[in-house]
Order: structure tokens, then C-alpha cells, then sequence
């Protein structure tokens, strides 16, 4: 493949974005999410100059308003957005399944996410 190419992955928790972002990474792409990081502000300069550096990147952010998402897509400069909805029902579960002993904050993060697009889709905005 020839050109630059990034991904940003966005969904609320449990949509598979990891999932799609490692298929991603077993194909070249520089794989890039804040739970690799330490905080915030490493995330975000690991981010700019990997976006701007490497051929193929993808990026994993939940985006949980379409003003959030405008700010990723612009920060990333994406060519591609791919936004994982896999339903609330599914994504609940998948979030209680996990190992990690925070999954019940993790569901409140998945309300937000529907609450926040459902909201969009009422005012007539749609990312």
C-alpha cells in the first residue's frame, strides 16, 4: 500500500475497537490508544507526531460527543473513521465480561456514550 494512511477507531467501551485496531496493528499500522500511556498529555504527543511520521497509524478513542470527535479527526488528520455500534445491550455485556475489576465504571462510560449520541441525533447533528 502506498500513501498515508490513519484510522481513527471510535465506539463507546466494549465496541471492539482494540479488537479492529490490533487486526489493524497485525497488518503494519502503529497502533495507538490511552491505555498504552500514562496519562492525557503523552497520549496526545505520541499521537500528533505519530500521525504526522509513520506511513500507517491507527487510533482508539471513544469520542463521546460529535465536538470531541471533530477534535480527534482534526488532531489526527485521519483518512479513515470507523465507528464501532455494536448496541448498548452488547456493549454492556462485553464490558462485563472483561477481566478488569473497573468494568462497573466502564458501563456508566457506555450510557454516556448512547446518551451522547442520542442527544446529537435529537438536535439534528449526526457524526
Amino acid at each position: 500500500m502506498t500513501g498515508r494512511r490513519v484510522v481513527l477507531v471510535t465506539g463507546p467501551p466494549g465496541a471492539g475497537k482494540t479488537t479492529k485496531a490490533l487486526e489493524l496493528a497485525a497488518a503494519g499500522f502503529v497502533h495507538l490508544e490511552r491505555e498504552q500511556f500514562g496519562d492525557d498529555h503523552l497520549f496526545r504527543a505520541a499521537v500528533e507526531t505519530l500521525c504526522r511520521s509513520q506511513p500507517q497509524v491507527v487510533v482508539v478513542r471513544c469520542c463521546f460527543t460529535a465536538d470531541e470527535l471533530a477534535q480527534w479527526l482534526a488532531l489526527t488528520a485521519a483518512t479513515e473513521h470507523l465507528e464501532l455500534d455494536p448496541g448498548i445491550d452488547v456493549a454492556k455485556a462485553r464490558v462485563m465480561r472483561r477481566a478488569n475489576p473497573d468494568w462497573r465504571g466502564e458501563l456508566g462510560a457506555v450510557e454516556r456514550w448512547y446518551r451522547g449520541r442520542s442527544s446529537a441525533v435529537v438536535r439534528g447533528r449526526w457524526w
